[in-house]
């Protein structure tokens, strides 16, 4: 099923344990370059941000000889940007075909240190406060609030934006140390998807990566702490409720799961889609039955050591007794009537069609296969995420199904002027 995607993928290993994958694609009229960093919001510490706060920093360019990448990919007729997340962190160039080699040439500056002058600290901090604010949301709110009734205060649920005060609150070095433990070879990955000749790929992961020191710094507690899978708390039957003001009602109920690295991830993709993908998903007919035609959906998030199942909704406040004895209701059935057959199959084929959609950009490929290989010790790009998908049997998705969703005790949380009961 990859070989749709991209043909010849090559694999590139450094002495000091940073990687690279190509991804070619001849005749392509861009490329999409990104280096990847098991560095994310899970990794903060006390400093709630750091990991965001980092990644300005990096792309920060105070004074020569630190280059202004912006400036010099926009003047290409590019774009450059960055990403975090809880498990990780991404830098990404795209360029056309004709400029190929010069973004390659920039791969040493994706790898730098931050920038940590008072100046460019100030600024950054200041650029992710505005980005907190516009960010804020219901949505954003009630996920992490499913996450901390499920883990706790596990790092994995600190919210990849972080804090105003954790963000204000970081040195220049605490930037540093960040950047130094968590971004260091072991934990990079360079992915190029395009128009990119393998042997111009190899020089640049080697220079932009090769020269790193290769000695990981001495592991303390945090650290540890911070790469611990997550253990879900014992459930004490109680709705997790913010009170806020609007007409509408977020609900959620779920459950952990496995993680990336799990073979039911596989399974637990194909259940998400059945349950609350798309028109024909079980939750948008069950909804349309009742007469509750509400904002509906699933969502499943595997993370690196444990994953999060959910059923969400939005209603009014009157109809929130409905609509959460219904989510709850169709998770369960998830264990007690699992999909086959057509249902399946229906399923299967609307998630890989996604994948497929997103992996029609070099981009989108770029960071599909990228975020899986960065977890994963398979030598076959996007395995888990296309070709597991592909192959997993009825039977595995059924066991799955009731390994799960049979009596689980699910976590619930409400955002908005009423409760979940």
């Amino acid at each position: 099923m990859t070989g749709v995607l991209c043909l010849d993928a090559e694999w590139l290993r450094l002495a000091n344990g940073g990687r690279g994958l190509l991804l070619p694609r001849p005749g392509s009229p861009t490329l999409a370059l990104t280096l990847f960093a098991r560095a994310g919001s899970r990794h903060d510490g006390t400093c709630a941000g750091l990991a965001h706060l980092v990644e300005h920093l990096v792309f920060r360019a105070a004074t020569p000889p630190r280059l202004d990448l912006y400036a010099e990919i926009e003047g290409l007729g590019g774009q450059v940007g960055g990403s975090t997340l809880r498990d990780y962190t991404s830098f990404e160039i795209v360029v056309g075909a004709p400029h190929a080699r010069r973004a390659l040439d920039l791969l040493p500056h994706l790898a730098r240190e931050p920038a940590v002058d008072p100046g460019s600290l100030q600024g950054e901090q200041l650029v992710i406060l505005q980005e907190l604010r516009e960010r804020a949301s219901v949505a954003r709110t009630v996920w992490d609030t499913l996450l901390a009734a499920i883990w706790d205060a596990h790092p994995l649920v600190h919210d990849p934006g972080g804090t105003v005060d954790g963000v204000l609150g970081a040195t220049a070095a605490a930037a540093e140390a960040f950047h130094s433990r968590w971004h260091r070879p072991s934990r990079l990955l360079v992915v190029a998807a395009g128009a990119c000749p393998p042997a111009a790929f190899e020089a640049a992961v080697e220079a932009g990566l090769a020269g790193l020191p290769a000695t990981d710094p001495p592991v303390a507690a945090v650290d540890g702490e911070a790469e611990r899978p997550p253990r879900p708390r014992p459930p004490d039957g109680a709705a997790r409720h913010v009170a806020t003001d609007g007409p509408l009602v977020q609900l959620a109920a779920g459950l952990a799961v496995a993680g990336l690295e799990h073979p039911d991830c596989a399974a637990l993709r194909l259940l998400d889609t059945a349950l609350g993908q798309g028109r024909g998903s079980r939750l948008r007919r069950a909804f349309v039955a009742r007469g509750l035609p509400v904002p509906v959906q699933s969502r499943y998030m595997p993370y690196s050591g444990g994953g999060i199942f959910a059923a969400l909704a939005a209603c009014p406040p009157e109809q929130t007794r409905a609509v959460a004895a219904l989510l709850r209701a169709e998770l369960e059935a998830l264990g007690a009537d699992p999909p086959r057959g057509e249902e399946l199959e229906a399923a299967r084929r609307r998630y890989l069609g996604g994948v497929y959609r997103q992996c029609e950009t070099n981009l989108g490929l770029a960071d599909a296969a990228g975020a899986e290989a960065l977890f994963s010790a398979s030598e076959v790009p996007l395995d888990g995420t296309v070709g597991q998908v592909a192959a997993i049997t009825e039977a595995e998705v059924i066991a799955a199904a009731r390994r799960y969703f049979v009596g689980a005790s699910l976590a619930r949380v409400s955002v908005g002027p009423v409760g979940w009961e």
